[in-house]
């Protein structure tokens, strides 16, 4: 008589807001499910927005050893050594356009590559708003940066008002290769406004389709957990999606349920091992 294969499956988890409570912590309960899951044989992951560095204390805290999605998809990383199995670069030329569109509208640049966040001295003020990402912020004087020879960059990031921003989007529309995509967002905060520049084609959603087709699993056996507006696409294509109960309305209907908890209680991760094992 021939054994029944096992059955694969992933769990994928946003941290901001979901794995990590308001509080920066994650809740006991998550923890415990985690464990619970890798017990049982399921493929327990990360998918973030932060690059490695900012991703990769958490992982190892709660005993991740699946390989993780950073950067909105440009980056598959092995948690327990740090390396970079796969990466989507963003092409000098994208980089230098995003730059010059940068400093002609007066946003504040920061370029993110696959290990840390570079800016001009400066540019303190702005820490608080970027250092989700990673806190791993190098600042240089402006003799010092040659911005276009920083290689592996993930992310060049615009900081300034709404629009200004706005405007800065407009014209990379028309001076970005087609190769590379920008969109802006609010940081928390109406008045203050990013303007994200990456490779065309990073999404969480093809971070997770990659690292499932590297594993063998079947998208139908894949759960997702998150709570903003980048985690759409991953709600779309995982075969099972749980938004956080504190999720904006116009991204909770994204998803197939809904979950009570939230980023202040935490216990989401948890309530989707309970519904979904």
């Amino acid at each position: 008589m021939n054994a029944t294969a096992p059955r694969h499956r992933i769990l994928a988890v946003d941290l901001d807001g979901t794995l990590l409570k308001d509080d920066r912590t994650v809740a006991p309960e998550d923890l415990a499910a985690i464990r619970e899951a890798r017990a049982a044989g399921v493929y327990v992951t990360i998918v973030t927005g932060r690059i490695a560095s900012g991703a990769l204390p958490t992982a190892r805290e709660v005993g991740i050893d699946t390989p993780i999605v950073c950067a909105d998809g440009a980056q598959l990383v092995q948690p327990a050594t740090g390396e970079l199995i796969a990466r989507k670069s963003l092409p000098g030329k994208a980089t230098r356009a995003a730059l010059t569109v940068f400093s002609d509208r007066r946003l504040t640049p920061f370029v993110l590559t696959h290990e840390a966040i570079h800016a001009r001295r400066g540019a303190e003020s702005l820490a608080p708003w970027v250092i989700g990402w990673s806190p791993e912020l190098r600042l240089h004087a402006p003799e010092e940066l040659a911005w276009p020879e920083l290689r592996d960059v993930a992310i060049v990031l615009g900081i300034g008002n709404r629009d200004v921003a706005g405007n800065a989007l407009d014209e990379l529309g028309q001076s970005l290769p087609p190769s590379a995509g920008a969109v802006a967002f609010p940081m928390g905060s109406d008045e203050v406004w990013g303007v994200r520049v990456q490779a065309r084609g990073c999404t969480k959603s093809a971070g997770l389709s990659a690292l499932a087709a590297r594993l063998g699993v079947r998208r139908t056996d894949v759960a997702y957990v998150g709570d903003w507006y980048n985690d759409i696409s991953a709600f779309a294509w995982a075969g099972r999606s749980f938004a956080m109960g504190h999720a904006p309305q116009d991204v909770k209907r994204h998803a197939n349920e809904v979950l009570r908890a939230t980023s202040e209680s935490g216990g989401g991760v948890a309530e989707v091992v309970h519904r979904w094992l």
